[in-house]
């Protein structure tokens, strides 16, 4: 049962990541104020749990994917949502790295690599 809250906060924290994005794309003029929000926001969607964490990453690449091809074709909402788009992807990158070197991440890795020797 816990371990379905943290897949249900990337989820739900995901959803509120892209709609920072894309609000971006529906103002005048960009904001700051929503670039500098991102960044905390960012860390929490993929701060709990490496599998949520990898989830919204590959979303992300997807849609900086698809934000890249569409400022190809010049489109205007594009422009303006990529650069919140990256600032995000390299917030989720940070939050991962985080998770990878915990310390928790290497005490596990002793027992598992102990159980594996251990077996017959």
């Amino acid at each position: 049962m816990d371990s379905g809250i943290h897949y249900s906060l990337a989820i739900i924290s995901g959803i509120f990541l892209f709609a920072l994005i894309t609000s971006q794309s529906v103002r005048a003029t960009r904001s700051k104020l929503i670039d500098y929000i991102i960044i905390p926001v960012a860390i929490l969607a993929g701060g709990f749990s490496e599998t949520g964490n990898t989830f919204l990453l590959s979303c992300m690449t997807l849609f900086l994917v698809l934000l890249w091809l569409q400022k190809k074709q010049q489109s205007v909402w594009a422009e303006k949502a990529l650069p919140t788009a990256i600032i995000a992807f390299v917030t989720l990158l940070f939050s991962l790295m985080i998770l990878v070197l915990a310390p928790s991440n290497a005490t596990r890795t002793e027992v598992i690599s102990a159980e594996r020797q251990a077996r017959p």
